[in-house]
């Protein structure tokens, strides 16, 4: 009403849909990165190296007595958790309910921390397999 009285200056009435066309801008362009955010990680990304490294270090502290070697560590987004795969190497020798033990345990450990949706431990005695070609791509 003001302005068709001439009491606002013309100049000034565009302040008001520029400011709202610049906020509407910075709303869709926050959108857009935060949904391309969200659907990588919906689909499954391979999770970040410092991740890994993480993971690699729990598991690498995990009853260093029995573990042999950590033969692959494989992680990947479900959601804003993770998945994780884990091939670790057992004496040969070790009796199965031993192994199982250790296995089932590392699997505990490894769902008990927050990030981690679920985990699978794999157990071997020997690595002269490639733990890749071992299971299907998915």
């Amino acid at each position: 009403y003001n302005a068709l009285q001439g009491k606002i200056k013309q100049e000034v009435i565009v302040v008001d849909p520029v400011g709202a066309i610049v906020i509407s801008v910075y709303i869709i362009i926050a959108w857009i990165l935060q949904a391309n955010t969200q659907v990588r990680n919906l689909t499954g990304l391979a999770a970040e190296p410092n991740v890994l490294q993480r993971f690699t270090h729990i598991i690498y502290n995990y009853r260093p007595d029995v573990v042999t070697k950590i033969d692959s560590v494989q992680a990947s987004h479900y959601g804003t958790n993770y998945f994780i795969e884990v091939d670790v190497g057992l004496r040969g020798s070790m009796p199965l309910t031993e192994a199982h033990d250790i296995g089932g345990g590392l699997q505990t450990q490894l769902e008990s921390i927050d990030d981690i949706e679920r985990a699978f431990v794999h157990l071997d005695y020997e690595f002269t397999h490639m733990p890749a070609v071992e299971h299907k791509d998915v």
